[in-house]
């Protein structure tokens, strides 16, 4: 086998599998298989200083409710990602806590808005 039939089969496998990279990325995510350093400084903490930082900056009351919506969905799908994660007990709780925090907050933002 030559080397550019070599290249084409690499790319027909990058095509196939960049069909699905979406679910391969969820379901992985999902079930704990990126770790925790992963799932709490990539999947969680960047979107959440991203989200606060769009609060701040925002004006609208409407604006500051959806984001803090988004926030309590995004934190809790991230909990529920982390209790599936293996690592220190020590960290996971930390991450736990950290993210627990994160969505009882968010949830006293979003029902502060209805009172």
């Amino acid at each position: 086998m030559s080397f550019i039939d070599k290249l084409k089969e690499n790319q027909k496998k990058n095509e196939e599998a960049g069909r699905n990279d979406f679910n391969v990325v969820k379901q992985k995510l999902l079930s704990g298989g990126y770790g925790l350093t992963k799932t709490f400084w990539l999947w969680w903490f960047i979107p959440a200083v991203l989200l606060s930082v769009m609060e701040y900056f925002s004006e609208s009351t409407g604006t500051i409710l959806r984001i803090d919506i988004a926030m309590l969905v995004w934190s809790g799908l991230m909990f529920l990602c982390i209790m599936r994660t293996t690592a220190n007990k020590l960290w996971k709780m930390l991450a736990l806590l950290v993210t627990g925090v994160d969505c009882l907050l968010s949830l006293l933002g979003v029902t502060s808005f209805f009172l």
